[in-house]
């Protein structure tokens, strides 16, 4: 006994549906490395008394400004 596959054409909103959720993905992704290296700005700009209070570097500061932002 032999099957036949018959193909139906997909509906025009299909690939919208399975690229939106990527899509988003994609925008949080960038939004959130923005927003870290934000952080990271505004704590170069603490002297040594303040970044001491929280418990880092000038250095530790500075290296991880260097970094190329998506292995922040």
């Amino acid at each position: 006994m032999s099957r036949s596959i018959v193909l139906q054409p997909r509906p025009a909103g299909a690939d919208v549906r399975i690229r939106l959720p990527m899509l988003w993905r994609g925008i949080r992704a960038v939004e959130m490395w923005l927003a870290r290296r934000q952080g990271w700005q505004e704590l170069s700009l603490l002297d040594d008394r303040m970044l001491k209070d929280v418990g880092i570097t000038h250095e530790q500061v500075f290296q991880r400004f260097r970094e190329p932002f998506w292995r922040a």
